[in-house]
């Protein structure tokens, strides 16, 4: 009796377990970055993870257009059934990207969905630009949005020498009592030095976590 109790409590644990991991997926875009020297052509590539819910992608990714040239966005290698890439510079140093399928049933793919282009200016100053992501709309097969748990932006190093390793930029963001957010941090390093970050002087109701790598998250809780 003892063996057949023990083996479907087992069961119903294990189906806890996995039912709590799909819940728990996350959904995140991340734009990784690249470096380059004065004239030269970059790729930046744009990572997005979900749980197999998302069918279009739109976003913009903001740029200094007195650093660098924006070109249209190119399909990625993970991009998944028969998605299409389009963009355009809706307004200088602004370009929106556009992911979609004619098809509902066609999910997105989980990793590299594209790629941008971006050629850095002859007189582009030796330091980091920072590309900001904003304006992300994911949907599902019935339209309906799925509000991402992280957005990340990237940075186009240009050249390397005497850089110092450097924040990328944070958002503003609004809680009231009792909402939770788990906030994106990052450094880079130009020289490619593994960073380690760390805090000081947090509010009681902000926890912050290094991974060791050169992220963290902030968790803030106010209460």
């Amino acid at each position: 009796m003892y063996k057949i109790i023990q083996t479907i409590f087992t069961f119903l644990l294990l189906s806890i377990t996995v039912l709590g991991n799909t819940a728990l997926a996350e959904t995140s875009i991340v734009v990784n970055g690249a470096s380059g020297e004065q004239g030269e052509t970059v790729h930046v590539s744009v990572h997005l993870s979900h749980d197999g819910s998302a069918v279009a992608l739109q976003f913009d990714l903001s740029f200094d257009p007195a650093q660098l040239i924006s070109m249209p966005a190119l399909a990625g290698e993970n991009l998944g059934g028969t998605h299409t890439v389009q963009s355009s510079e809706i307004s200088p140093g602004v370009r929106r990207v556009l992911i979609a399928n004619t098809s509902r049933n066609s999910t997105l793919g989980n990793g590299i969905v594209a790629t941008l282009p971006f050629t850095i200016h002859n007189t582009a100053d030796l330091n980091h630009k920072f590309l900001d992501l904003s304006n992300v709309v994911i949907s599902n097969n019935q339209a309906v949005k799925i509000i991402p748990d992280r957005l990340l932006g990237g940075v186009i190093t240009v050249g390397d020498a005497g850089l110092s390793p450097e924040l990328m930029p944070i958002s503003d963001i609004s809680l009231t009592v009792g909402e939770q957010s788990n906030i994106a941090i990052s450094a880079i390093d130009p020289e490619g030095s593994s960073l380690t970050l760390s805090s000081s002087n947090l509010p009681g109701f902000a926890l912050f976590v290094d991974n060791g790598n050169g992220t963290g998250e902030l968790n803030v809780s106010p209460s």
